[in-house]
């Protein structure tokens, strides 16, 4: 850090009050001189996530407010607040909350979750130079409109990404101009962006066209606002990194220059490249005593239809749903890719070896197939669309069956029978969730967080009139601890509008009455691996896909590579069109 006279720090304090007038260049040595100063008084830090421990076991709450000593009126952590504003899943109602309700004296929202790691020093010195820039280049076009000097455009800046193909998520959109951040690497807006979109999106011409509609990435539907209401585009920023790799050549998968250094970047709760599974670090295998998950007390219900039994049953049979084979911590070592990490998980792992998750096929026809798979008839009828009652008739067949049972249930897990699963990164990600919410203390443990309703999160709301009812995708996998399993069996409110009704919706209604917040964990996925960008699939964890083919020939090809990395064990003979168990 330089050392500067009186008269230099007089300078200091007032380039930065009056900053917006002068020439940015006078702040250089400022910034030297006070390496987050611009950090802690001028950014708002949005922690758009359910929970704050990343893969190198740090909370990125504790970064903030205890290594970088960021204010704590600064921070916004989404997990805090839904229960009061529901309507924060959707993003963009907490930025114009803090524009219109909370001191205004910031100029950036920096938006970012529990794997989104940056170099603070680098990101001071770089949000103090693009905002002055943007608000020189402001100036002169309120003083003559016809000036000829090209926007920095710095009011929206992160990793870019665009969808190489229309993707299902974001609607088939067809505009690969339309851009979208890297939501794992953190990205920034500009206060004066989220002031001017806000005027627009509740202006009259605007409202009607918000009203009400399913969120399902509202990182990008903020990129479409924004580009659509004031046209203001996402910034590629080099250094913005995928993740630290990024600076090799070698390695650097952006559409961008190699940067020299990273100054934001993300870290991989993903075993390695090609070991897909969900990571807890060893080191925190090993230095504590973890509250690992018994296999055994988890249940996969399985809810399918009799026209499926003899074909997606028997697929996913094959490739996931057996239990004594698959549906364990034992499963790791069917992968060869996973070999290292089995290895030195092998010995924590050891006591559980021979148990099994419980399996169990729910449908509207009971049968027993090739003497293997038993499937339980749930005495309802089968809807083409919707499954609301099947979904109710699950709910309380496993509350009659499991909940005071000697198998002493903690968590179940709800699946269509075209679900492509990941067991052990299941019970890995099931792994963290439990030793996140519990703690210990002298008199043994306590629980932080009693009711678990666990998966991918979309949402039906409004952003202009302010309301959410968020819910689980059924497709991706559905996750619900014992106790709101309870709560909700015991329910009598919670039915079903029309035997019809989208069941994974009416079950987030039915826990939006409970007060049961809809967690957000990353890796379950509703589609398969083309409807999500590449990034995502080879950076991030992998829990579960969506959608099976005719064949497992069929679903082989249809998932690419991705079918090698999910299932290695999978022996597929290619000759023959009929799969057997």
């Amino acid at each position: 850090m330089l050392v500067v006279n009186k008269a230099g720090l007089i300078l200091c304090l007032f380039v930065y009050l009056y900053g917006r007038f002068i020439d940015v260049r006078l702040f250089s040595h400022c910034i030297e001189n006070n390496d987050t100063h611009y950090l802690r008084e001028k950014v708002k830090f949005i922690i758009f996530d359910n929970f704050l421990t990343g893969s190198d076991g740090k909370s990125i709450l504790d970064i903030l407010k205890n290594e970088l000593g960021m204010p704590k009126e600064n921070i916004y952590f989404l997990d805090d607040n839904i229960v009061e504003y529901s309507q924060d899943t959707l993003l963009l109602p907490i930025l114009i909350r803090h524009v219109t309700e909370s001191d205004n004296n910031f100029d950036w929202f920096f938006i970012l979750n529990s794997n989104t790691r940056f170099d603070h020093v680098s990101l001071n010195q770089m949000l103090y130079k693009m905002n002055s820039e943007q608000i020189q280049y402001e100036k002169l076009q309120n003083i003559d409109s016809n000036v000829n000097i090209k926007s920095p455009n710095n009011n929206y800046i992160g990793a870019k990404i665009n969808d190489d193909t229309p993707s299902i998520v974001h609607h088939y959109n067809l505009d690969k101009t339309l851009n979208y951040p890297f939501i794992h690497s953190g990205y920034l807006i500009r206060k004066y962006a989220i002031e001017s979109l806000s005027v627009s999106i509740n202006s009259k011409s605007s409202a009607n066209r918000y009203k009400s509609k399913i969120f399902t990435d509202v990182h990008y539907e903020l990129s479409r606002f924004l580009n659509e209401e004031i046209s203001i585009n996402l910034k590629d920023v080099p250094e913005f990194c995928i993740t630290l790799s990024d600076t090799n050549p070698k390695y650097h998968k952006k559409n961008s220059v190699v940067p020299k250094k990273c100054i934001t970047w993300s870290i991989s709760q993903r075993i390695s490249h090609n070991c897909v599974s969900f990571s807890l670090p060893i080191y925190e295998y090993k230095k504590k005593s973890l509250n690992i998950v018994d296999p055994e007390t988890v249940v996969i219900a399985v809810k399918t239809t009799k026209d499926y039994h003899h074909t997606r049953v028997k697929q996913i049979c094959k490739l996931w749903a057996d239990s004594s084979i698959y549906l364990n911590y034992d499963s790791i070592h069917s992968n060869k890719y996973c070999s290292d990490y089995a290895n030195n998980v092998k010995t924590i792992l050891d006591r559980y070896k021979g148990k099994n998750i419980n399996l169990e096929f729910l449908s509207d026809y009971g049968e027993n197939i090739n003497g293997k798979i038993d499937i339980i008839d749930l005495n309802v009828e089968n809807q083409t669309s919707g499954h609301c009652s099947k979904l109710y008739s699950i709910v309380h067949y496993l509350y009659k069956k499991y909940y005071n049972s000697v198998k002493n249930i903690e968590y179940y897990v709800i699946v269509d029978d075209d679900t492509l699963l990941v067991p052990f990164s299941l019970l890995n990600s099931l792994n963290y969730v439990q030793n996140y919410y519990f703690d210990y203390n002298d008199s043994g443990k306590y629980d932080r967080n009693s009711y678990l309703y666990m998966g991918l999160r979309y949402s039906l709301g409004s952003i202009t009139e302010n309301w959410s009812i968020d819910y689980i995708t059924g497709g991706g996998g559905i996750v619900i601890n014992s106790r709101a399993l309870h709560k909700l069996a015991s329910c009598k409110e919670c039915i079903c509008n029309s035997p019809n009704e989208p069941d994974d919706m009416a079950l987030g209604r039915w826990f939006r009455y409970l007060k049961i917040r809809a967690t957000n964990f990353f890796g379950f996925n509703q589609a398969e691996p083309s409807n999500y960008h590449s990034y995502y699939n080879y950076y991030s964890h992998i829990t579960s896909f969506h959608k099976l083919g005719t064949t497992l020939n069929e679903i082989s090809q249809k998932y690419n590579q991705f079918f090698e990395l999910l299932y290695p064990h999978a022996n597929i003979d290619t000759s023959n069109k009929h799969e057997e168990l």
